[in-house]
């Protein structure tokens, strides 16, 4: 009879174990990543400002997916996924921010060596306003 109570108790503290280990892998769920998603955001309004509508459209496409894909993650409450496509999203959107940046810069340094030269023509021997 001894023996039955032994096993019975056993029994009850593997379930309690059992039960204990199951309430904190619940615990254990990432935090849902909203600084994350805010900071996706926050990059995708500056690439949109910097025009990478017009100069880098694919990669400003490709940080809007990740960024929808990230908040699709939350809705079904997988946060470790949410974080690294909203982390994604956002070198995406600064990356898209720069060649938009950098589109820009390469069309005045044109506009500016087109001036350079007439300017040089014009005070050049037998320039325009010689």
């Amino acid at each position: 009879m001894r023996n039955q109570g032994s096993q019975q108790r056993l029994a009850a503290h593997l379930i309690a174990g059992v039960l204990v280990l199951v309430a904190l892998a619940g615990c254990a769920q990432a935090p849902v990543p909203h600084a994350a998603l805010a900071s996706a955001e926050m990059a995708l309004a500056r690439a949109r400002a910097a025009g990478a509508e017009r100069h880098a459209q694919v990669g400003l496409t490709r940080a809007q997916e990740k960024l929808r894909a990230a908040h699709a993650a939350v809705r079904v409450k997988a946060h470790g996924r949410a974080r690294a496509l909203a982390e994604q999203a956002l070198v995406d959107a600064e990356l898209a921010e720069v060649e938009a940046q950098a589109a820009k810069a390469e069309a005045e340094a044109g506009r500016l060596r087109q001036r350079v030269e007439q300017q040089h023509r014009r005070v050049a021997p037998g320039g325009d306003d010689a």
